[in-house]
């Protein structure tokens, strides 16, 4: 889904949303990274993180999808509307990243990659992205009480500041293989 205009959004969802099988969506870079203070929809939002904002917004819906339908559904995300003078301000605060069970399996979605953090506004909305490294510990230990193998999955595997490597797996009995959509690789975390 390039640039995260609705024109792209709509021919991503008429080929994957029509399919059999579930499809759960995750942001890259092309949806909100790349479009930082550089792309505007110029039918609907000249703000120059429009493209940006597009792509959080139609995150959260998905995720209140999700959030009625997945079993056991953790959504790392604060989202709250004020009304000032008459217009209403949407305020987003998390690393939108989401987890669920199906069987006996866990599966974390951790959006971009798990370190990403990024301030956007269109005027209307302002969303903090921040680090999912807290509530992933967290996750990944009900997780592991529940007796659940997680699957985690996010966009681009590269290092940054190698902190990602921060959640604490050591004594565990994990096998983690990624592929990952930036590179197009597969990758073993060890």
């Amino acid at each position: 889904m390039e640039f995260g205009r609705p024109q792209t959004y709509q021919d991503y969802a008429d080929v994957y949303k029509s399919m059999v099988y579930p499809v759960y969506e995750g942001l890259g870079n092309h949806n909100y990274y790349n479009n930082l203070h550089d792309c505007m929809i110029p039918t609907s939002n000249l703000s120059k993180d429009a493209c940006a904002v597009n792509a959080v917004q139609r995150m959260l819906k998905e995720m209140n999808k999700y959030s009625s339908s997945l079993p056991a559904f953790n959504q790392h995300v604060i989202s709250r509307q004020l009304l000032h003078s008459e217009i209403a301000h949407h305020f987003i605060t998390g690393s939108l990243s989401y987890s669920w069970d199906y069987g006996d399996i866990h599966y974390v979605q951790l959006q971009n990659y798990p370190t990403y953090t990024a301030h956007l506004s269109d005027g209307h909305m302002k969303a903090r992205i921040t680090k999912a490294l807290g509530w992933l510990k967290k996750d990944l230990a009900a997780a592991h009480k529940r007796g659940k193998v997680t699957i985690l999955n996010f966009h681009d595997a590269h290092p940054y500041r190698g902190d990602y490597y921060l959640v604490h797996v050591q004594r565990k009995n994990l096998h983690i293989k990624a592929y990952n959509g930036k590179t197009g690789t597969l990758i073993l975390i060890e």
